[in-house]
């Protein structure tokens, strides 16, 4: 038995000793041993072994009661009701972990690891569009039997790029959802980290080791022949913080499939294949 269990244990018998105490049932106590199992300590000691809690001695090493139902706390407590953990958590009841509940259909791509459906058809023959277009068009946008798209968030629109470790999910570049300043030298303080920088985010293609129509996604799914042009661009969701100016136009980031480069741009100056994204978890 572990050190946990036999506190937990513990806890558990100072928990029924002060209900009894406290409701009069049987006289045990009265007859108990001060030091001995189950009875008042001795001037805060116990006998050899014991332990004294809450002024009763237990035994630490007694097995400590099975978790569920009865377990050592109620439901919404450590313990929770029918697992080790509260209800809802990963091993209390209806807490396992979440299950990718999407099937992929005809025109789109199923990435089952990040639990994404893309719009691969719908971004192939739809009309290019800016930024704001982008986000409209995966909102109104029903396709493949579902109606529930949403324009890509650029931790999202990372999960497409192959071949080009730092803008890859976990890579050197630090742009995410939640991290969106743009790089300034003076500007800010040195601690205060800049989460899109040239050295971190850009070009992953190199042109005298590689061919210039390289493609930094699956080109299985999305095509071959990436020269870098708006045809192998896409908008993500996520715009700029600028961090202390006032740009003349909302920018958003963008991945350039064709260069291996996540970078950014004015909302309106390009038009891009929309492409949608969604999820679903049951």
């Amino acid at each position: 038995m572990t050190k946990h269990s036999g506190i937990a244990a513990a806890i558990m018998a100072v928990t029924s000793l002060t209900l009894a105490h406290a409701t009069g049932c049987g006289d045990s106590a009265a007859s108990c041993d001060a030091g001995a199992e189950g009875c008042e300590c001795s001037g805060g000691q116990c006998l050899a072994g014991l332990q004294c809690l809450s002024n009763v001695c237990v035994d630490p090493n007694s097995p400590a009661p099975s978790p569920g139902t009865g377990g050592m706390l109620g439901t919404g407590g450590i313990q929770g009701t029918g697992g080790t953990a509260g209800m809802g958590a990963a091993s209390g009841t209806g807490g396992t972990s979440p299950v990718c509940n999407l099937v992929p259909t005809d025109g789109t791509e199923v990435d089952d690891a990040n639990c994404l459906m893309w719009s691969v058809d719908d971004w192939k023959t739809a009309t290019p569009l800016t930024a704001t277009e982008q986000v409209e068009h995966c909102a109104n946008l029903v396709f493949a039997g579902y109606d529930d798209w949403a324009s890509p968030d650029i931790a999202q629109l990372r999960t497409l790029v192959r071949g080009c470790p730092p803008v890859e999910p976990g890579g050197s570049c630090r742009v995410s959802p939640t991290c969106t300043r743009e790089e300034f030298e003076t500007q800010f303080s040195e601690t205060d980290q800049d989460c899109y920088n040239e050295d971190g985010c850009r070009f992953c293609l190199d042109n005298e080791t590689q061919p210039t129509n390289v493609c930094f996604w699956d080109e299985a799914v999305w095509g071959t022949g990436c020269f870098d042009t708006e045809t192998t661009r896409m908008w993500s969701s996520t715009i700029v913080d600028p961090r202390g100016y006032t740009p003349s136009e909302t920018q958003y980031y963008i991945i350039r499939f064709g260069a291996g480069l996540l970078t950014l741009t004015r909302a309106s100056s390009i038009d891009l294949a929309p492409v949608c994204v969604r999820s679903s978890f049951q």
